[in-house]
């Protein structure tokens, strides 16, 4: 028999091996050998560390953030947006953190627009690049 293993801390696959059954647990065996991964798990292994090393990247910019901030992005930016088209839109979420801040809600609307507008051109650079090495992974 052989078992898949995968070093879930770099999400790669590192081998296959022989291995024996004693007793209904499972091990390497001390003689295994290990064997070559197939063309199959050479590409899943590939396109996972493509997908993981995307999320990265894009983790490190979320990082800086708590997770209830991050939520609330779409809402700050339709506000934010809604505010700058019609002047008086309803925009209970930035007018509180505007008043809170010290600030106009024009400031805030501004500075909103600008960091989503930043945050989608690095979302789509990251994407744009993890597609595009798909794709050349799928032709080989």
């Amino acid at each position: 028999m052989s078992k898949i293993y995968v070093d879930r801390e770099n999400s790669v696959i590192v081998g296959r091996y022989a291995v024996k059954q004693y007793e209904g647990q499972e091990e390497i065996a001390d003689d295994a050998e290990e064997l070559k991964p197939t063309p199959q798990e050479v590409h899943r292994g590939k396109l996972e560390q493509l997908n993981a090393d995307a999320e990265a990247q894009l983790a490190a910019i979320r990082a800086k953030y708590p997770l209830s901030e991050i939520l609330s992005w779409p809402k700050q930016e339709a506000e934010a947006r809604a505010h700058v088209v019609g002047k008086g839109a309803d925009t209970p979420l930035l007018s509180a953190m505007a008043e809170i801040r010290g600030m106009t809600l024009d400031e805030l609307a501004g500075r909103v627009i600008g960091k989503a507008d930043v945050y989608t051109a690095l979302v789509a650079q990251v994407i744009g690049n993890r597609q595009k090495a798909e794709d050349e992974l799928e032709r080989g």
